[in-house]
């Protein structure tokens, strides 16, 4: 039988063709990964943008909260505050014991490439924000555990508030007594009701009554005193001060914060209207560091209007094309940034100004920078001019 011979489109793949093929397949292969690797590129950029842009908001959110709370249920009692010892606030225990009636106290890092802090201060009374009078008496005995108070307040206080003897003097000179209530007694014809209130933390110490002009402030059953400051490893955190023991743990509230630089709005003592911004140092007519901040008078400390607060933030994830579509020298990938570099026709400190360079760790990330200017309204609100 003859062999049948086949058509050459029957004979199959030469190995040409199969060579011919892979090389096709394997340039598709290397144009898929590019094309992924470009796509990849983009995402991480517009997730670490997203990410540096979520911690930004979250902490200049969070603190503008507490910042605008800043003296509440302090400030329309200034002036009767303004008899507390004063202090040196040299150090965290002096901003925690003190009675001062301050809305709210920055310490300067001194440099401007490192983050400063800040300490805000309210209480948290809902039912009464002024202070109230004792019943008539030539003296008020500073008591110990389980002692009374007959005070002029039917609805005023509740069990577990705090609250503050305050003597009538004045710019420190008198003596503030801070306790917890224990119990309440029902109001009696006249309209007064006894408190029994816990051991009492008194200052000057050794101090063992006040006059019977003196007031009784209710602050509520949770007072905050916080500090907000930034480690060094980038965390915001915050940490409770008001009558808390040594060793309190942060709270971490957003990590990867760069920097946090904070300024004072400073009114005019004759018309309460916002007349300079000014570091929490002395700007050579004034001295608004920390450590004064405690010996100033409440007609001082009511000129503190408002503070702004500059952040700058940066991705999760490092970055070696942050700032350029092609990497050709990563060294060019400086990131510049300027803070408070706008005051509106109002008196300011020099623009912050600064950069970020591309090493590893530093520079190379997606930043964003967060300005806010927060008004503290209950310093507004409870306006004091100098007579």
């Amino acid at each position: 039988m003859a062999a049948r011979r086949c058509h050459r489109r029957q004979q199959g793949f030469s190995l040409i063709d199969v060579m011919v093929g892979i090389v096709v397949a394997l340039i598709a292969v290397l144009v898929i990964y590019q094309v992924f690797d470009v796509a990849e590129g983009i995402k991480r950029n517009a997730t670490g943008a997203g990410d540096a842009q979520q911690n930004g908001l979250l902490s200049t959110f969070m603190m503008a909260l507490q910042a605008a709370d800043s003296g509440a249920n302090i400030a329309v009692v200034a002036d009767e505050l303004d008899a507390c010892p004063k202090g040196d606030g040299s150090s965290q225990s002096d901003v925690k014991a003190t009675l001062r009636p301050f809305p709210i106290i920055i310490t300067d890092s001194g440099d401007d490439a490192a983050s400063d802090s800040f300490v805000v201060n309210y209480g948290s009374a809902e039912r009464v924000v002024t202070s109230v009078n004792f019943r008539s008496a030539p003296t008020i005995a500073l008591g110990g555990d389980g002692d009374t108070f007959d005070v002029q307040s039917p609805l005023g206080f509740q069990k577990d508030d705090i609250i503050v003897t305050m003597s009538p003097d004045a710019n420190g000179t008198g003596q503030c007594a801070q306790s917890i209530v224990k119990d309440v007694s029902a109001v009696d014809a006249d309209g007064y009701v006894t408190i029994t209130h816990g051991a009492q933390a008194v200052a000057p110490s050794g101090t063992t009554s006040v006059s019977g002009s003196s007031s009784l402030l209710n602050l509520g059953p949770t007072p905050r005193r916080i500090q907000y400051s930034v480690d060094g490893n980038g965390t915001l955190q915050s940490l409770e001060l008001f009558n808390v023991a040594d060793g309190t743990t942060s709270v971490p509230i957003a990590n990867n914060v760069v920097l946090m630089k904070i300024q004072y709005g400073i009114a005019d003592p004759a018309t309460g209207f916002l007349q300079k911004w000014v570091k929490a140092g002395n700007d050579g007519s004034e001295d608004w560091s920390a450590n004064q901040m405690l010996q100033k008078s409440y007609t001082d400390l009511s000129r503190i209007k408002a503070v702004r607060i500059a952040l700058v933030v940066r991705s999760e994830s490092y970055d070696k094309c942050a700032y350029a579509d092609t990497c050709p020298n990563p060294t060019s990938n400086t990131f510049s940034y300027t803070l408070f570099g706008q005051c509106d026709g109002i008196p300011c400190p020099d623009a912050i100004t600064g950069s970020l360079d591309p090493t590893p760790g530093k520079g190379n990330f997606r930043y964003r920078v967060y300005e806010t200017v927060i008004p503290l309204r209950n310093a507004v609100w409870n306006l004091h001019k100098a007579a």
